[in-house]
């Protein structure tokens, strides 16, 4: 499909915040007074910021951007807060290239706004318009190796490091090269996710012991190795709780939660819990779910109780 006719969101909401495209003139007054006023953090990782910018250079930046976005050369949104309408920084999509298609987010907030995870948050919403919106299978930061803060906003946003590229970029005050570190996430992360998020659900729900949850998220040919070493079917675990007549009022404790696509339809959890009345007593478990009829079903699992030597 050509770019052009895409629609594409102008405004996005997140909890806390809101993503807009930069349309109006009085933009460039809070993002040159956010620019002066937090130089010191950029200046070391942003070629722009080497100098105090004018307002006029902001404005023509800002001119530039609007223009990029409808002619879908790249997707700027200015991040504000919800609650105050302050300005907070930039976020954006950038480089590019509809032939894969994919994209490199790029980002900076005002010093003042930093360390509160708006970068993260906004980070995460515009990985889904990129995806869900623009089509993008691949979606890049790239940032220098001693920028600790780009890093960390990479690994929260679940991003993939990729590749250590050696003397890649020139320094921001074009003085010096520079190594790259790559990080990636993809079409099929974001498939990922959602699927661990699910299964999760699944996981806390029979985690319950609700009989009717049991009934149906367990299938038929399900097998169980137990923390004690038992063998258990559907029809055990059932018939068990059913007599037991448990239902955990309090939630146990889920960590540590991982999901492993094997093949198409069938995915491997793996988790520690802990148990609500005996906080000592630690299980690393692992779920196996197969999807049938558009409804996922465990059909193994496996408990194993942690020493708390290991812990």
């Amino acid at each position: 499909m050509n770019p052009l006719l895409l629609n594409i969101s102008t405004l996005i909401k997140t909890e806390r915040l809101v993503l807009r495209i930069p349309s109006e003139p009085e933009d460039s007054y809070h993002i040159n007074r956010a620019i002066r006023f937090s130089l010191p953090e950029l200046k070391p990782w942003l070629h722009f910021a080497q100098k105090p910018p004018t307002l006029e250079e902001t404005e023509e930046n800002r001119r530039q951007a609007f223009i990029n976005f409808h002619k879908r050369n790249a997707f700027r949104f200015l991040i504000l807060e919800q609650a105050t309408n302050r300005f907070v920084g930039i976020i954006s999509l950038e480089n590019v290239d509809w032939r894969v298609p994919k994209a490199e987010i790029g980002y900076w907030l005002r010093t003042d706004f930093t360390k509160k995870g708006y970068i993260t948050e906004a980070g995460r919403a515009l990985c889904a318009l990129g995806i869900n919106e623009l089509g993008l299978n691949r979606i890049e930061i790239r940032c220098e190796p001693d920028n600790s803060q780009s890093k960390a906003v990479a690994e929260r946003l679940q991003f993939s490091f990729e590749a250590h590229l050696k003397q890649d970029d020139i320094s921001a005050d074009g003085q010096s090269l520079r190594d790259t570190y790559v990080y990636a996430y993809t079409k099929k992360d974001q498939h990922n996710e959602s699927i661990k998020k699910v299964i999760n659900q699944l996981e806390t729900k029979l985690l319950t012991r609700n009989m009717n949850d049991l009934k149906h998220l367990l299938a038929e040919d399900f097998v169980e190795f137990g923390t004690s070493g038992e063998v258990y079917s559907k029809r055990d675990i059932i018939n068990f709780f059913n007599h037991e007549q448990q239902e955990l009022e309090s939630m146990i404790e889920i960590s540590h939660f991982q999901v492993k696509a094997l093949s198409p339809g069938i995915v491997q959890a793996t988790f520690q819990t802990r148990e609500p009345l005996n906080r000592n007593r630690l299980a690393n478990r692992s779920s196996l779910w197969r999807k049938s009829t558009g409804n996922w079903q465990m059909f193994f699992h496996q408990g194993t109780l942690v020493s708390q030597d290991d812990v």
